[in-house]
């Protein structure tokens, strides 16, 4: 009778417990789950571009320092080269800027996108450098094979191919070498080749050689991306570029499409086994 009466009470008492803990934890994991839907209802509302959102300073004008930084190889033995022998080089560098990328130029559409422009802005940056701007560096003449291959793809008027067979005579084997600073390699010296040829075919040949001539300070086309107001999983994805679904530099479709994002602002929740693809500037 006893053991009767003890199973009458602690089986529904047991019973009791395992079903209260049951619904706590159930409780705790709907709870859980509303409370992460929560955070990220939040978390997204901030990061939709617009101009009352928490990260809106941040996207016009990026806090994070960027660096770039620029080696070189200098050709130790130019007049060894001329005559047959192996070029013997060394590493030079770095030479290190700071990349400063405001955005500018900014218009909201009603239709969730927004569009902008990027300044760049590259300023010498001397802790993370090894050698100075003025730095001196002997480097193939450039701007000599550039445009005698644009002379052997016929983008130049024969007038040209005159023009530099002249110089080159004048000059004779010294012309296959420069020597510059890395700056000016790297943002423009006046070269007599592309001087005399731009007063021919401006447009298609600058008046200085530089392999960033005309980077510093400038802008780099018109950026369209959506702001994610509807979808944050979409916020600054890019639309268009240029006012241009697609590029027209390439030889396929796939290599023209324009994805991802400018590689400076994108959605939260990214996975470590996802993947995301930006637009290098």
């Amino acid at each position: 009778m006893v053991e009767s009466k003890c199973r009458k009470v602690v089986c529904p008492a047991i019973c009791s417990v395992v079903g209260l803990s049951l619904i706590i934890v159930a409780a705790a994991i709907i709870g859980l789950g509303t409370m992460n839907t929560v955070i990220n209802n939040m978390i997204a509302k901030e990061l939709v571009t617009s101009l009352d959102s928490a990260a809106f300073s941040e996207w016009m004008n990026p806090a994070p320092p960027i660096y770039m930084q620029y080696w070189f190889f200098n050709v130790t033995n130019p007049d060894e080269v001329v005559k047959g022998e192996k070029p013997i080089l060394k590493e030079v560098g770095p030479v290190a800027y700071q990349l400063l990328q405001p955005r500018f130029d900014v218009a909201f559409f009603t239709n969730d996108t927004v569009q902008y422009k990027y300044n760049h802005t590259l300023i010498f940056n001397q802790e993370h450098s090894a050698v100075l701007p003025t730095q001196p560096i002997i480097q193939l003449n450039l701007p000599l094979i550039t445009v005698t291959t644009m002379l052997k793809q016929k983008k130049l008027p024969a007038i040209a191919g005159k023009l530099i067979a002249a110089l080159v005579k004048n000059w004779g084997d010294s012309a296959l070498f420069v020597n510059h600073t890395m700056e000016e390699f790297l943002f423009g010296y006046d070269d007599p080749i592309f001087t005399e040829i731009n007063k021919i075919v401006k447009d298609l040949v600058p008046p200085q050689f530089g392999l960033f001539y005309g980077y510093n300070n400038t802008d780099d086309g018109v950026y369209l991306v959506n702001t994610g107001r509807k979808d944050i999983t979409q916020v600054n994805m890019l639309e268009r570029w240029n006012y241009n679904k697609t590029l027209s530099w390439w030889g396929t479709d796939q290599a023209n499409m324009i994805n991802g994002t400018d590689g400076v602002f994108m959605s939260s929740g990214i996975k470590k086994d996802g993947y995301f693809v930006h637009l290098q500037q």
